[in-house]
């Protein structure tokens, strides 16, 4: 998917970080289907002295990205907060935030930003446009040194992202036993400006939400129940799902296999 991306940007001889992916969210669809993941997002690549134009350029293009974002997911009465709420500048998350304060804030000066762009499923506001995941910590220097290679972050509580409560809910839901509080990892994956050159520069950075629960389902036939899996990762961090045939059920965090 990320080699279709930059593809879809040399053949219309754009040139990033300035750029928007035609129909993003309906070629999404099936990487969200086969991967059973819950939300994608594209994130470019800014560079400081870029910063000033791109601002430029996504005040000129959200409305339109919007718009047309849920035209494509056959949704345009989905509700969507007025305009006031785009912030004509890449931001950065605000923790300090207490209720009805904004959750996002200016982004401070950096030499890179990584602000959030194009959205699958479309996004349920339009605060979510420029958001600077990246603005903190060493992630920025691992990202941009990645050739090719997907990262994964630690378990997260993601409660929402793209989505609003209620949708995220419903995701779960047609899951067996399913919660929104279960295990949830982020993963990263560069986008090259040349497809068929891993070495050459990363002009955006392609993050999609998963849900163990999810990722677990379909590995066993229906007959087959009773296999205990202990996931763990290279933070420390155990999580147990007892796998019934196509459901995968979360036991609780930490290795709780039966030893015996």
């Amino acid at each position: 998917f990320a080699a279709s991306i930059s593809s879809s940007v040399l053949s219309r001889n754009e040139d990033w970080p300035m750029v928007t992916i035609p129909y993003f969210l309906t070629n999404s669809e099936p990487v969200l289907r086969i991967s059973q993941t819950e939300a994608i997002t594209l994130m470019h690549v800014v560079k400081h002295e870029d910063r000033a134009a791109w601002e430029e350029y996504s005040v000129n293009e959200h409305v339109n990205l919007m718009e047309e974002l849920h035209r494509l997911e056959g949704n345009i009465d989905k509700e969507v907060p007025t305009d006031d709420h785009f912030h004509p500048f890449i931001t950065k998350s605000n923790y300090r935030a207490e209720a009805g304060e904004d959750r996002f804030i200016e982004d401070d000066v950096r030499d890179v930003y990584f602000p959030s762009w194009e959205y699958a499923p479309a996004p349920f506001t339009y605060d979510l446009f420029n958001w600077n995941i990246f603005a903190f910590g060493g992630m920025k220097d691992a990202l941009l040194s990645l050739h090719n290679q997907t990262v994964f972050s630690m378990v997260l509580p993601l409660r929402t992202i793209a989505y609003s409560e209620k949708e995220h809910q419903a995701m779960h839901d047609q899951l067996k036993d399913s919660s929104v509080e279960h295990p949830h990892i982020i993963f990263y994956t560069p986008v090259h400006k040349y497809a068929e050159d891993t070495s050459s520069e990363i002009v955006a950075v392609l993050g999609g939400i998963s849900a163990w629960d999810a990722a677990l389902r379909g590995l066993l036939p229906d007959n087959v129940e009773g296999i205990f899996a202990v996931i763990h990762n290279t933070c420390g961090q155990f999580y147990t799902y007892k796998i019934n045939g196509a459901n995968a059920l979360y036991q609780g965090e930490g290795d709780l296999h039966d030893t015996k």
